[in-house]
């Protein structure tokens, strides 16, 4: 008897632990019965962001049309990492525009997205005037003297002579040539020795907002060099979604599937030189070649996606790229409680004695006011801060970024006659880090190491997958290919249209 309770109690808790975790650790079917439903067709594009729509984009255009082609897309909407959310608040009866992913159009003025978004009308006009401060977190002024040394470092560390011998040193990121210039360039500048430490810690975080990572050692100085563009802040004046919706304006409808999770890639058959492509529900198509455009992220974490496992040097190049964590922080009130204008406030940690349960917030360096709305406002957080923040209840977050508020804003508080800053109407967080469909969001980056094993630039991760009857069956797309516009809506656009016309090659 006790020998069967035993036994029931083991059965059960097998049962529970084999719960699926992830959406796609349970599909219905088998390989026999997929590949005896299976629609034929010429061409998938798994993934609806910026560089699967472009993508489709090219195959819905030009002389050589392709008609048998499907995107499959896990969400319920389009977009990917650009995902703009209206929320209506109740207290004020308006409607906010805010961006839980891209933001703003990078690249300088010469670039597509650039142009496209003038042709469109769809940049917001740059009228905004700023109420600034530079604010030590007890909310004493600090120096603006070191807000000036990050620019002055960023200057002197994208200049080709002088990152270039940082390439040799496959232990050291990018940030040692910060780290090597720091001192003496604080000096130069001629800023507070009080704050010194300070704004060491502001420049690395900086840096890891730039780049996505948890240290600013964590990309490679050649990655960080490759990148071009130039740095400016265009905004899409009606949503960055404008860009999505015409896009996919050019793409039938019946040919975008959304909630269409792929769970299963087999690859290499031998029954046939297509690739057998199964989604959440069990539907499943044979293709000629699949494009795979989800983030590196994603890819990393779900290898087990593709049967049989992807060749060894490709996985290798895997490990060492990696996809950041970027976060925001959003609040709104009904006025700007700071003053008449945008808000813009740098600010330094002087004092770190937080809790350990609040050591997340040595991660917020500067509060900007959003898109056009004067009143709201948001925090950027990434890397190992942003995975403390996503942990923690959004009751928390709130009630402890509050807390940082009304700390490192005490004295413009008093000014206004006001004893703590007003309770928001409007909050909002992003958790890409625990993103199912993504893991990270901001930006894809070349470890070090990658770089000194061959990882020079991005090419090698667009090398395709040849199958046993050699042909190119799996194609890689997303913002991590792009060598020098990783990370942007523009550089995944681009390597989108580029795969897709390498595909319509393919298929001539």
């Amino acid at each position: 008897m006790l020998t069967k309770f035993v036994s029931l109690l083991w059965s059960l808790f097998m049962l529970t632990s084999c719960v699926a975790q992830h959406p796609c650790d349970i599909v219905p079917g088998t390989f026999d019965s997929w590949m005896q439903g299976a629609t034929s067709i010429d061409v998938v594009v798994v993934g609806g962001g910026a560089s699967g729509l472009s993508a489709m984009k090219q195959f819905q255009g030009g002389k050589r049309k392709v008609n048998s082609v499907v995107l499959l897309e896990a969400q319920d909407y389009l977009g990917g990492r650009v995902k703009t959310v209206r929320t209506s608040i109740e207290a004020t009866g308006k409607t906010v525009l805010t961006e839980d992913g891209a933001e703003w159009v990078h690249g300088g003025r010469t670039t597509d997205l650039y142009r496209l978004a003038k042709k469109l009308n769809g940049l917001a006009p740059d009228t905004k005037t700023w109420n600034i401060f530079f604010n030590r977190n007890n909310g004493a002024k600090a120096s603006p003297l070191g807000y000036n040394i990050r620019r002055n470092l960023m200057k002197q560390c994208e200049t080709k002579k002088i990152i270039t011998p940082y390439f040799q040193k496959p232990d050291k990121g990018f940030g040692q040539c910060f780290i090597d210039r720091f001192d003496q360039t604080y000096k130069k500048l001629k800023a507070p020795a009080a704050e010194k430490e300070a704004w060491y810690f502001y420049n690395e975080q900086m840096v890891n907002k730039d780049q996505g990572t948890d240290t600013w050692l964590n990309i490679s100085a050649r990655d960080a060099l490759n990148f071009r563009g130039a740095d400016q802040w265009d905004q899409w004046k009606n949503g960055y979604d404008t860009l999505i919706n015409y896009i996919t304006k050019s793409i039938e409808n019946s040919k975008l599937k959304l909630n269409s999770p792929v769970c299963r890639i087999h690859w290499d058959n031998e029954s046939t030189d297509r690739v057998l492509v199964v989604t959440k529900d069990g539907t499943s198509y044979l293709a000629k070649h699949v494009l795979i455009t989800v983030s590196i992220g994603y890819l990393k974490e779900h290898r087990e996606l593709f049967t049989p496992e992807l060749p060894t040097t490709y996985t290798k190049l895997l490990e060492d790229v990696h996809l950041g964590v970027a976060d925001k922080i959003q609040l709104g009130w009904d006025k700007p409680w700071w003053g008449n204008k945008y808000l813009d406030l740098t600010m330094i940690w002087t004092e770190k004695n937080l809790p350990a349960e609040q050591e997340w917030l040595y991660g917020i360096m500067e509060f900007l006011s959003i898109h056009q709305y004067p009143e709201m406002i948001q925090a950027f957080i990434t890397g190992k801060y942003a995975k403390l923040m996503e942990d923690l209840p959004e009751e928390t977050v709130k009630s402890d970024i509050m807390q940082l508020l009304n700390s490192v804003m005490s004295k413009t508080l008093q000014k206004k006659g006001l004893s703590a800053v007003p309770e928001p109407i409007f909050f909002r967080r992003t958790t890409w880090g625990l993103h199912e469909w993504s893991y990270g969001s901001y930006n894809s980056y070349v470890s070090p190491v990658g770089a000194d094993n061959g990882l020079k630039t991005r090419q090698p991760l667009a090398k395709s997958v040849k199958n046993s009857y050699n042909k190119q069956v799996l194609i890689w797309g997303g913002e991590a290919l792009s060598t020098t516009r990783y990370g942007a809506v523009d550089g995944a656009m681009a390597v989108g249209k580029t795969m897709a016309i390498k595909i319509k090659n393919l298929l001539a």
